[in-house]
């Protein structure tokens, strides 16, 4: 027993199942129209600005220098001792670490003391 699809509908076969009944899709304009994506150019370069928070972040920390050279030298000597002495969370012991960091605290202090 096969019904007939009314005005403005048609029937939809689906694979492996039933039939059923499902308004045209060709009777909304709306749903046939070519949809194209929009890409924003203001935020083309987000991942690159993304990777200079960290750096834009210390130079607001960093607001007793004068001259924007001075915040690159000293943000680059921080950067590279930094890097020296970071070490991650799960690979090494508290008692490592805190001893790590007396010795970098005690180096640091005695090269400060030779440049100053």
């Amino acid at each position: 027993m096969t019904r007939q699809a009314p005005a403005g509908f048609t029937r939809v076969q689906v694979a492996g199942f039933s039939t059923f009944i499902s308004p045209v899709l060709e009777a909304n304009p709306a749903l046939n129209a070519d949809h194209q994506q929009v890409i924003s150019t203001s935020r083309c370069n987000n991942i690159i600005e993304q990777s200079h928070r960290p750096t834009r972040h210390r130079e607001r920390q960093q607001q007793g220098f004068k001259r924007r050279k001075r915040v690159q030298e000293f943000l680059s000597l921080h950067a590279r001792i930094e890097n020296l002495h970071h070490h991650a969370w799960n690979s090494v012991t508290a008692m490592t670490r805190k001893g790590n960091q007396k010795k970098a605290f005690q180096t640091w202090s005695a090269v400060a003391a030779g440049v100053g």
